[in-house]
Protein backbone atom coordinates (compact mmCIF):
# COMPACT_ATOMS: atom_id res chain seq x y z
CA UNK A 1 0.00 0.00 0.00
CA UNK A 2 2.88 2.55 0.78
CA UNK A 3 5.13 1.56 -2.36
CA UNK A 4 1.80 2.34 -4.12
CA UNK A 5 1.64 5.73 -2.45
CA UNK A 6 5.28 6.81 -3.74
CA UNK A 7 4.57 5.53 -7.04
CA UNK A 8 1.35 7.64 -7.23
CA UNK A 9 3.21 10.60 -5.62
CA UNK A 10 6.45 10.46 -8.01
CA UNK A 11 3.90 9.98 -11.69
CA UNK A 12 2.03 13.19 -9.64
CA UNK A 13 5.15 15.27 -9.73
CA UNK A 14 6.31 14.47 -13.09
CA UNK A 15 2.99 15.34 -14.28
CA UNK A 16 2.99 18.85 -12.67
CA UNK A 17 6.79 19.18 -13.86
CA UNK A 18 5.70 18.37 -17.50
CA UNK A 19 2.54 20.38 -17.24
CA UNK A 20 4.49 23.27 -16.29
CA UNK A 21 6.85 23.04 -18.82
CA UNK A 22 4.55 22.90 -21.63
CA UNK A 23 2.77 25.89 -20.56
CA UNK A 24 5.76 28.03 -20.46
CA UNK A 25 6.74 26.22 -23.91
CA UNK A 26 2.89 27.51 -25.28
CA UNK A 27 3.52 30.84 -23.50
CA UNK A 28 6.82 31.43 -25.44
CA UNK A 29 5.44 29.88 -28.60
CA UNK A 30 2.57 32.77 -28.74
CA UNK A 31 4.67 35.20 -28.00
CA UNK A 32 7.36 34.87 -30.77
CA UNK A 33 4.77 33.00 -33.74
CA UNK A 34 1.66 35.18 -33.28
CA UNK A 35 1.65 37.24 -36.31
CA UNK A 36 -1.32 39.74 -35.42
CA UNK A 37 1.06 40.33 -32.32
CA UNK A 38 3.28 42.23 -34.39
CA UNK A 39 2.24 42.93 -37.82
CA UNK A 40 -0.95 45.05 -38.60
CA UNK A 41 -2.13 45.13 -41.98
CA UNK A 42 -1.83 49.80 -43.27
CA UNK A 43 -5.24 50.09 -44.99
CA UNK A 44 -5.19 51.09 -48.73
CA UNK A 45 -6.61 54.87 -47.94
CA UNK A 46 -4.59 55.74 -45.01
CA UNK A 47 -1.73 54.68 -47.21
CA UNK A 48 -2.46 56.93 -49.67
CA UNK A 49 -3.62 59.80 -47.37
CA UNK A 50 0.24 59.22 -45.88
CA UNK A 51 2.10 59.67 -48.88
CA UNK A 52 0.07 62.14 -50.38
CA UNK A 53 1.30 63.96 -47.59
CA UNK A 54 4.70 63.35 -48.14
CA UNK A 55 7.01 66.02 -49.92
CA UNK A 56 8.25 65.28 -53.64
CA UNK A 57 10.96 63.32 -53.58
CA UNK A 58 13.02 61.18 -56.63
CA UNK A 59 15.22 58.06 -56.27
CA UNK A 60 18.85 57.46 -57.61
CA UNK A 61 19.50 54.23 -58.71
CA UNK A 62 22.77 52.81 -58.59
CA UNK A 63 23.36 53.25 -62.14
CA UNK A 64 22.94 57.21 -60.75
CA UNK A 65 18.84 56.41 -62.86
CA UNK A 66 16.94 58.88 -60.87
CA UNK A 67 13.06 58.43 -60.59
CA UNK A 68 11.00 61.03 -59.37
CA UNK A 69 8.05 59.28 -56.71
CA UNK A 70 5.03 59.44 -58.92
CA UNK A 71 2.18 57.29 -56.79
CA UNK A 72 0.01 54.96 -58.68
CA UNK A 73 -2.91 55.13 -56.40
CA UNK A 74 -5.12 53.37 -58.84
CA UNK A 75 -3.32 50.44 -58.82
CA UNK A 76 -2.17 50.46 -54.94
CA UNK A 77 -2.64 46.19 -53.40
CA UNK A 78 -2.78 44.24 -50.61
CA UNK A 79 -0.38 41.71 -50.79
CA UNK A 80 -0.18 38.46 -48.65
CA UNK A 81 2.36 38.33 -46.18
CA UNK A 82 3.82 34.64 -45.05
CA UNK A 83 2.87 33.38 -41.60
CA UNK A 84 1.00 35.97 -41.46
CA UNK A 85 -2.79 37.40 -41.47
CA UNK A 86 -2.15 40.59 -42.05
CA UNK A 87 -1.22 42.28 -45.54
CA UNK A 88 1.65 44.09 -47.08
CA UNK A 89 0.19 47.14 -48.75
CA UNK A 90 2.01 48.09 -52.05
CA UNK A 91 1.64 51.15 -54.33
CA UNK A 92 3.56 51.21 -57.21
CA UNK A 93 4.76 54.03 -59.41
CA UNK A 94 3.31 55.78 -62.64
CA UNK A 95 7.01 55.68 -63.91
CA UNK A 96 7.42 51.90 -63.73
CA UNK A 97 8.61 50.35 -67.49
CA UNK A 98 10.71 47.49 -68.37
CA UNK A 99 13.56 48.57 -66.88
CA UNK A 100 12.61 49.75 -63.51
CA UNK A 101 9.42 48.09 -60.97
CA UNK A 102 9.30 50.57 -58.19
CA UNK A 103 6.88 50.05 -55.03
CA UNK A 104 6.44 51.57 -51.79
CA UNK A 105 5.99 49.04 -48.75
CA UNK A 106 3.90 49.69 -46.06
CA UNK A 107 3.30 47.71 -42.62
CA UNK A 108 2.56 48.50 -39.49
CA UNK A 109 5.52 46.88 -36.58
CA UNK A 110 4.40 46.65 -33.36
CA UNK A 111 2.02 49.80 -34.36
CA UNK A 112 5.12 51.40 -35.83
CA UNK A 113 4.70 52.69 -39.30
CA UNK A 114 7.47 51.19 -41.78
CA UNK A 115 7.45 52.68 -45.38
CA UNK A 116 10.27 52.39 -47.98
CA UNK A 117 10.97 52.13 -51.53
CA UNK A 118 11.77 48.72 -53.28
CA UNK A 119 12.94 48.71 -56.59
CA UNK A 120 14.14 46.09 -59.11
CA UNK A 121 16.14 46.75 -62.03
CA UNK A 122 16.87 43.82 -64.24
CA UNK A 123 19.50 42.97 -66.66
CA UNK A 124 17.02 41.56 -69.66
CA UNK A 125 13.31 40.89 -69.07
CA UNK A 126 11.74 41.25 -65.51
CA UNK A 127 10.43 37.44 -64.24
CA UNK A 128 9.40 36.23 -60.78
CA UNK A 129 11.31 32.75 -60.08
CA UNK A 130 14.40 33.54 -62.47
CA UNK A 131 14.84 37.36 -61.84
CA UNK A 132 18.37 38.67 -62.45
CA UNK A 133 19.10 41.88 -61.96
CA UNK A 134 19.85 44.63 -58.68
CA UNK A 135 17.22 45.46 -55.82
CA UNK A 136 17.48 48.49 -54.00
CA UNK A 137 15.32 49.57 -50.98
CA UNK A 138 15.40 53.11 -49.51
CA UNK A 139 13.50 55.24 -48.00
CA UNK A 140 10.89 57.88 -49.15
CA UNK A 141 13.57 60.59 -48.89
CA UNK A 142 15.80 58.43 -51.25
CA UNK A 143 18.02 57.53 -48.78
CA UNK A 144 20.01 53.84 -49.27
CA UNK A 145 18.51 51.22 -46.69
CA UNK A 146 19.97 47.85 -48.58
CA UNK A 147 20.66 46.12 -52.05
CA UNK A 148 21.22 43.22 -53.62
CA UNK A 149 22.56 41.57 -56.58
CA UNK A 150 20.52 38.82 -58.08
CA UNK A 151 21.05 35.55 -60.31
CA UNK A 152 18.27 33.82 -61.73
CA UNK A 153 16.43 34.64 -58.17
CA UNK A 154 19.60 33.87 -55.98
CA UNK A 155 21.21 36.59 -54.37
CA UNK A 156 24.52 36.92 -55.04
CA UNK A 157 26.08 39.51 -53.34
CA UNK A 158 24.56 42.55 -50.70
CA UNK A 159 25.06 46.31 -51.57
CA UNK A 160 26.35 48.45 -48.22
CA UNK A 161 26.53 52.03 -47.88
CA UNK A 162 30.00 53.79 -47.40
CA UNK A 163 29.47 57.17 -48.00
CA UNK A 164 25.79 59.75 -48.00
CA UNK A 165 24.15 59.73 -51.58
CA UNK A 166 25.53 62.57 -53.63
CA UNK A 167 22.52 63.78 -55.11
CA UNK A 168 23.59 66.65 -56.68
CA UNK A 169 25.75 64.49 -59.13
CA UNK A 170 23.64 61.13 -58.52
CA UNK A 171 26.10 58.99 -57.36
CA UNK A 172 25.79 56.39 -55.23
CA UNK A 173 28.59 55.37 -52.65
CA UNK A 174 27.94 51.28 -52.51
CA UNK A 175 30.52 48.80 -51.49
CA UNK A 176 29.49 45.21 -53.08
CA UNK A 177 30.29 42.42 -50.84
CA UNK A 178 29.23 38.29 -52.21
CA UNK A 179 27.14 36.37 -50.34
CA UNK A 180 27.97 32.77 -49.32
CA UNK A 181 25.28 31.16 -50.47
CA UNK A 182 26.45 27.23 -50.20
CA UNK A 183 22.35 25.95 -50.89
CA UNK A 184 22.30 28.42 -53.94
CA UNK A 185 18.37 27.99 -53.02
CA UNK A 186 16.94 31.13 -55.20
CA UNK A 187 15.34 33.67 -52.58
CA UNK A 188 11.86 33.61 -53.83
CA UNK A 189 10.78 35.46 -50.28
CA UNK A 190 12.54 38.39 -48.78
CA UNK A 191 12.29 38.61 -44.82
CA UNK A 192 10.67 42.14 -43.81
CA UNK A 193 14.20 41.84 -41.12
CA UNK A 194 16.16 42.50 -45.00
CA UNK A 195 12.86 45.11 -46.15
CA UNK A 196 12.46 47.35 -43.03
CA UNK A 197 15.95 47.21 -41.72
CA UNK A 198 14.91 45.90 -38.60
CA UNK A 199 18.49 43.22 -38.03
CA UNK A 200 19.31 44.91 -35.26
CA UNK A 201 16.40 43.06 -33.26
CA UNK A 202 17.64 39.47 -34.52
CA UNK A 203 18.99 38.70 -30.90
CA UNK A 204 15.35 40.15 -29.48
CA UNK A 205 13.10 36.98 -29.30
CA UNK A 206 10.12 38.86 -30.08
CA UNK A 207 11.75 40.06 -32.96
CA UNK A 208 12.61 36.80 -34.62
CA UNK A 209 9.58 36.21 -35.85
CA UNK A 210 9.77 38.68 -38.53
CA UNK A 211 12.17 35.95 -40.05
CA UNK A 212 9.10 33.98 -40.52
CA UNK A 213 7.63 37.10 -42.40
CA UNK A 214 8.62 37.65 -45.96
CA UNK A 215 6.99 38.40 -48.87
CA UNK A 216 7.83 37.27 -52.59
CA UNK A 217 8.53 40.43 -54.38
CA UNK A 218 4.45 40.66 -55.00
CA UNK A 219 3.65 42.73 -58.08
CA UNK A 220 2.15 46.05 -56.79
CA UNK A 221 -0.20 46.97 -59.36
CA UNK A 222 -0.64 43.64 -60.72
CA UNK A 223 0.33 40.03 -59.63
CA UNK A 224 1.76 37.94 -61.99
CA UNK A 225 -0.26 36.33 -65.00
CA UNK A 226 -0.19 32.93 -63.92
CA UNK A 227 2.61 31.53 -66.21
CA UNK A 228 5.02 28.81 -65.13
CA UNK A 229 7.53 31.77 -65.20
CA UNK A 230 5.48 35.11 -64.05
CA UNK A 231 6.47 38.37 -64.77
CA UNK A 232 6.42 41.65 -62.39
CA UNK A 233 5.72 43.64 -65.92
CA UNK A 234 2.86 41.31 -66.50
CA UNK A 235 0.92 43.70 -64.39
CA UNK A 236 0.13 45.92 -67.05
CA UNK A 237 -2.27 44.65 -69.85
CA UNK A 238 -0.04 44.49 -72.57
CA UNK A 239 2.41 42.43 -71.10
CA UNK A 240 -0.30 40.07 -70.45
CA UNK A 241 -1.83 39.74 -72.90
CA UNK A 242 1.52 39.42 -75.25
CA UNK A 243 2.28 36.27 -72.43
CA UNK A 244 -0.75 35.06 -73.13
CA UNK A 245 0.10 34.25 -77.14
CA UNK A 246 3.54 33.72 -76.90
CA UNK A 247 4.21 30.23 -78.28
CA UNK A 248 7.41 30.03 -76.37
CA UNK A 249 5.44 30.20 -73.50
CA UNK A 250 3.71 26.58 -73.14
CA UNK A 251 0.98 27.60 -71.13
CA UNK A 252 -0.07 30.02 -73.31
CA UNK A 253 -3.96 30.52 -74.33
CA UNK A 254 -3.90 30.16 -77.90
CA UNK A 255 -5.22 26.84 -78.08
CA UNK A 256 -8.19 28.25 -76.30
CA UNK A 257 -8.04 30.72 -78.98
CA UNK A 258 -8.06 28.17 -82.20
CA UNK A 259 -10.97 26.38 -80.53
CA UNK A 260 -13.09 28.99 -80.13
CA UNK A 261 -12.29 29.88 -83.70
CA UNK A 262 -13.13 26.50 -85.42
CA UNK A 263 -17.00 27.39 -83.03
CA UNK A 264 -17.52 30.69 -84.63
CA UNK A 265 -16.37 29.51 -88.54
CA UNK A 266 -18.35 26.14 -88.07
CA UNK A 267 -21.43 26.16 -90.76
CA UNK A 268 -23.75 26.08 -87.57
CA UNK A 269 -22.44 28.50 -85.39
CA UNK A 270 -26.02 28.95 -83.01
CA UNK A 271 -24.45 28.85 -79.61
CA UNK A 272 -21.96 30.29 -77.10
CA UNK A 273 -18.78 28.19 -76.32
CA UNK A 274 -16.63 29.11 -73.62
CA UNK A 275 -13.25 28.44 -71.74
CA UNK A 276 -12.75 29.47 -68.14
CA UNK A 277 -9.28 30.11 -66.59
CA UNK A 278 -7.42 29.41 -63.59
CA UNK A 279 -4.82 30.86 -61.74
CA UNK A 280 -3.21 28.37 -59.66
CA UNK A 281 -0.28 28.33 -57.81
CA UNK A 282 2.80 26.09 -58.48
CA UNK A 283 4.55 24.59 -54.83
CA UNK A 284 7.53 26.51 -56.03
CA UNK A 285 5.30 29.76 -55.84
CA UNK A 286 5.15 30.15 -59.38
CA UNK A 287 1.51 29.81 -61.13
CA UNK A 288 0.24 27.87 -63.94
CA UNK A 289 -3.24 28.80 -65.87
CA UNK A 290 -5.90 26.02 -66.18
CA UNK A 291 -8.17 26.35 -69.03
CA UNK A 292 -11.94 24.66 -69.07
CA UNK A 293 -13.90 24.28 -72.14
CA UNK A 294 -17.25 25.01 -71.47
CA UNK A 295 -20.21 24.16 -74.16
CA UNK A 296 -23.06 25.71 -73.92
CA UNK A 297 -26.78 24.76 -74.60
CA UNK A 298 -27.65 28.11 -75.05
CA UNK A 299 -27.72 30.26 -77.76
CA UNK A 300 -26.43 33.57 -76.09
CA UNK A 301 -25.08 32.74 -73.02
CA UNK A 302 -22.48 30.42 -71.34
CA UNK A 303 -21.75 29.99 -67.39
CA UNK A 304 -18.57 31.12 -66.61
CA UNK A 305 -17.73 30.88 -62.89
CA UNK A 306 -16.14 33.74 -60.48
CA UNK A 307 -14.55 33.47 -57.27
CA UNK A 308 -11.04 32.27 -56.15
CA UNK A 309 -8.67 30.99 -57.94
CA UNK A 310 -10.68 32.06 -61.48
CA UNK A 311 -9.29 34.95 -63.31
CA UNK A 312 -12.05 35.39 -65.90
CA UNK A 313 -12.07 33.81 -69.31
CA UNK A 314 -13.40 33.20 -73.12
CA UNK A 315 -16.24 32.61 -74.83
CA UNK A 316 -17.21 32.67 -78.60
CA UNK A 317 -21.15 34.69 -80.12
CA UNK A 318 -23.39 33.00 -82.10
CA UNK A 319 -24.20 34.35 -85.64
CA UNK A 320 -27.12 36.04 -84.64
CA UNK A 321 -25.50 37.63 -82.15
CA UNK A 322 -23.26 40.83 -81.73
CA UNK A 323 -20.26 40.37 -82.83
CA UNK A 324 -18.92 42.48 -80.10
CA UNK A 325 -18.95 42.38 -75.82
CA UNK A 326 -22.43 42.59 -74.51
CA UNK A 327 -23.23 44.38 -71.61
CA UNK A 328 -23.43 40.65 -69.82
CA UNK A 329 -19.71 40.58 -70.52
CA UNK A 330 -18.98 43.93 -69.10
CA UNK A 331 -20.85 42.50 -66.10
CA UNK A 332 -19.24 39.50 -66.45
CA UNK A 333 -15.76 41.51 -65.82
CA UNK A 334 -16.86 43.48 -63.09
CA UNK A 335 -18.15 40.07 -61.38
CA UNK A 336 -14.58 38.18 -62.22
CA UNK A 337 -12.61 40.89 -60.58
CA UNK A 338 -14.50 41.34 -57.60
CA UNK A 339 -14.82 37.83 -56.78
CA UNK A 340 -11.11 36.92 -57.35
CA UNK A 341 -8.82 36.50 -54.79
CA UNK A 342 -7.07 39.22 -53.70
CA UNK A 343 -3.38 38.44 -55.31
CA UNK A 344 -5.08 37.44 -58.64
CA UNK A 345 -7.52 40.78 -59.39
CA UNK A 346 -4.71 42.59 -61.92
CA UNK A 347 -4.56 39.18 -64.18
CA UNK A 348 -8.48 39.29 -64.38
CA UNK A 349 -9.41 39.64 -68.05
CA UNK A 350 -12.55 38.28 -70.17
CA UNK A 351 -11.77 37.46 -73.81
CA UNK A 352 -13.97 37.59 -77.03
CA UNK A 353 -13.94 35.18 -80.36
CA UNK A 354 -16.50 36.50 -83.09
CA UNK A 355 -17.18 36.35 -86.78
CA UNK A 356 -18.00 39.42 -88.26
CA UNK A 357 -19.38 38.96 -91.28
CA UNK A 358 -16.68 36.23 -92.37
CA UNK A 359 -13.71 37.98 -90.83
CA UNK A 360 -12.86 36.32 -87.48
CA UNK A 361 -12.19 39.12 -84.79
CA UNK A 362 -10.17 38.49 -81.01
CA UNK A 363 -10.91 41.16 -78.34
CA UNK A 364 -9.86 41.29 -74.77
CA UNK A 365 -11.09 43.43 -72.12
CA UNK A 366 -9.47 44.88 -68.91
CA UNK A 367 -10.02 46.54 -65.57
CA UNK A 368 -8.30 49.81 -65.37
CA UNK A 369 -10.87 51.14 -62.54
CA UNK A 370 -12.78 48.29 -60.79
CA UNK A 371 -14.31 51.32 -58.63
CA UNK A 372 -15.79 53.21 -61.43
CA UNK A 373 -16.20 49.84 -63.33
CA UNK A 374 -18.32 48.10 -60.38
CA UNK A 375 -20.21 51.48 -59.85
CA UNK A 376 -21.19 51.76 -63.98
CA UNK A 377 -22.28 48.59 -63.87
CA UNK A 378 -24.50 48.75 -60.99
CA UNK A 379 -26.21 51.67 -61.63
CA UNK A 380 -27.37 50.01 -64.99
CA UNK A 381 -28.43 46.91 -63.58
CA UNK A 382 -30.11 47.96 -60.75
CA UNK A 383 -32.17 50.73 -62.64
CA UNK A 384 -35.74 51.53 -61.08
CA UNK A 385 -36.98 50.78 -64.27
CA UNK A 386 -35.59 46.81 -64.17
CA UNK A 387 -37.40 46.59 -60.63
CA UNK A 388 -38.99 42.94 -60.03
CA UNK A 389 -37.52 41.96 -62.95
CA UNK A 390 -35.27 38.64 -62.85
CA UNK A 391 -31.97 38.66 -63.87
CA UNK A 392 -32.57 37.09 -67.57
CA UNK A 393 -35.32 39.60 -67.78
CA UNK A 394 -32.54 42.39 -67.07
CA UNK A 395 -30.20 41.45 -69.70
CA UNK A 396 -32.91 40.52 -72.23
CA UNK A 397 -34.39 44.40 -72.37
CA UNK A 398 -30.56 45.49 -71.62
CA UNK A 399 -29.42 44.32 -74.32
CA UNK A 400 -32.20 44.83 -76.65
CA UNK A 401 -32.10 48.72 -76.06
CA UNK A 402 -27.75 48.08 -77.09
CA UNK A 403 -28.93 46.07 -79.66
CA UNK A 404 -30.37 49.18 -81.49
CA UNK A 405 -27.13 51.24 -80.28
CA UNK A 406 -24.81 48.77 -82.31
CA UNK A 407 -27.12 48.82 -85.36
CA UNK A 408 -27.20 52.59 -85.35
CA UNK A 409 -23.59 52.84 -86.00
CA UNK A 410 -23.67 51.49 -88.90
CA UNK A 411 -20.78 48.34 -88.14
CA UNK A 412 -18.71 50.58 -86.49
CA UNK A 413 -18.82 48.15 -83.99
CA UNK A 414 -15.71 49.16 -81.96
CA UNK A 415 -16.37 52.69 -81.52
CA UNK A 416 -19.64 52.15 -81.03
CA UNK A 417 -18.39 49.86 -77.62
CA UNK A 418 -15.94 52.48 -76.85
CA UNK A 419 -18.65 55.16 -76.84
CA UNK A 420 -20.97 53.17 -74.96
CA UNK A 421 -18.38 52.17 -71.89
CA UNK A 422 -16.28 55.01 -72.07
CA UNK A 423 -16.67 55.60 -68.98
CA UNK A 424 -16.71 52.18 -67.07
CA UNK A 425 -13.18 52.04 -66.24
CA UNK A 426 -12.11 49.22 -68.44
CA UNK A 427 -9.63 49.49 -71.27
CA UNK A 428 -10.15 47.46 -74.65
CA UNK A 429 -7.63 45.20 -76.91
CA UNK A 430 -7.80 43.34 -80.08
CA UNK A 431 -5.99 40.74 -81.37
CA UNK A 432 -4.00 40.99 -84.88
CA UNK A 433 -2.79 37.66 -86.21
CA UNK A 434 -0.38 37.20 -90.01
CA UNK A 435 1.19 33.74 -90.36
CA UNK A 436 4.30 35.19 -88.96
CA UNK A 437 3.24 36.69 -85.56
CA UNK A 438 0.40 37.75 -83.04
CA UNK A 439 -0.34 41.01 -81.95
CA UNK A 440 -1.68 42.64 -79.29
CA UNK A 441 -3.14 46.40 -80.18
CA UNK A 442 -5.07 48.73 -77.36
CA UNK A 443 -7.97 50.36 -79.09
CA UNK A 444 -9.41 53.68 -77.51
CA UNK A 445 -11.01 56.93 -78.84
CA UNK A 446 -9.04 59.76 -80.44
CA UNK A 447 -9.31 62.85 -78.54
CA UNK A 448 -12.58 64.41 -80.65
CA UNK A 449 -13.99 61.29 -79.98
CA UNK A 450 -14.71 60.74 -84.34
CA UNK A 451 -12.77 57.41 -84.81
CA UNK A 452 -10.98 54.50 -82.65
CA UNK A 453 -7.15 54.73 -82.39
CA UNK A 454 -5.03 51.60 -82.47
CA UNK A 455 -2.29 51.68 -80.39
CA UNK A 456 0.02 48.80 -80.90
CA UNK A 457 1.49 46.96 -77.59
CA UNK A 458 5.33 47.04 -78.63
Amino acid sequence: MKKFNRTTLRLFLLFLVTLFFNNCQNEEYEKIDKPTSLLQTVPIDDAIQFLKQQKSSSLTSKSAQVTTLDYDYNHATQEEITNSTQLLTVIPLLTNNTQEHSRVLMVKIQNELKTVVYSMYPETTMNTANFSGTIMIRTLDGEFINGYRVKNGENISQFFSTALTNKSSGAIDLKEVVIQNNYHAPNYYVSFITIFQMGSYYYNNIYTQLYRNTWNYGGGGGLNYGYTTSGFFDSYPCDQLKKAVDPVNTNNMMPSIEWLKTKVNAAQNDKEFGVEVKMRMNPDETYTNLYTPIESPFEFNVALTTGGTNIGGWHSHPKNGVPMFSFADVRFLALAYSNASEIRKEAVFHGIVTNDNGSVNIYVIKVRDAAALQDKVDRVFNASIYSGKTEEEKYDLIHKKQAKVYSNNKGYLEKSFLEQFNDYGIELYKMSQTTIETKWNKLELNTNKTAVNSIPCN
